[in-house]
């Protein structure tokens, strides 16, 4: 079996660069937003259990005997709460979310500079001594140093933004 390499010119290079960077942009802004939702739903959930548990302690501090299903009701939803807020801490969503963030903010930091080396060298053809082509190398490297930081994409999010798929989050 024969393996050929594709010559590609300057402008092909950097129109590949650019829709994968758009495409990891879009995607880390995505999952930012999905984890964002995600702690923010946790948080309504965890509030509103630490809420209802601390009106059933104070209801059962009046009463001189509280019923015995208000008594079951307060240690149900307290141990829900503790668990919802630990999940909260565990899970992370808002972390996650500001690193997916950060990701999709230095790939629109890479679409712009592909832009501007496409509009510098319009007439770039790729050879070694040509400054267009020492531009774009370093964009590459930059490329290369921000996958390795950026937090994983989940498939079915980059896919569906690099098929263009608007569906739920």
């Amino acid at each position: 079996m024969r393996t050929y390499i594709v010559a590609r010119t300057f402008h092909e290079i950097v129109d590949s660069y650019y829709e994968s960077a758009k495409n990891k942009c879009n995607a880390h802004f995505r999952v930012a937003e999905r984890h964002k939702r995600n702690h923010r739903h946790l948080g309504i959930a965890a509030t509103s259990f630490s809420a209802l548990v601390g009106t059933a302690v104070v209801s059962s501090l009046v009463q001189d005997k509280p019923e015995t299903w208000l008594q079951i009701t307060a240690t149900l939803m307290s141990i829900t709460a503790v668990v919802l807020t630990a999940l909260q801490t565990f899970l992370d969503d808002a972390g996650l979310a500001a690193q997916h963030k950060s990701a999709a903010a230095g790939y629109e930091s890479i679409k712009r500079a592909l832009d501007f080396v496409s509009m510098k060298y319009p007439d770039a053809k790729g050879h070694v001594e040509e400054p267009g082509t020492a531009e774009l190398e370093s964009i590459r490297a930059t490329l290369d140093d921000l996958v390795k930081q950026s937090p994983s994409i989940p498939d079915k999010d980059y896919d569906a933004v690099a098929q263009g798929r608007k569906n739920k989050l």
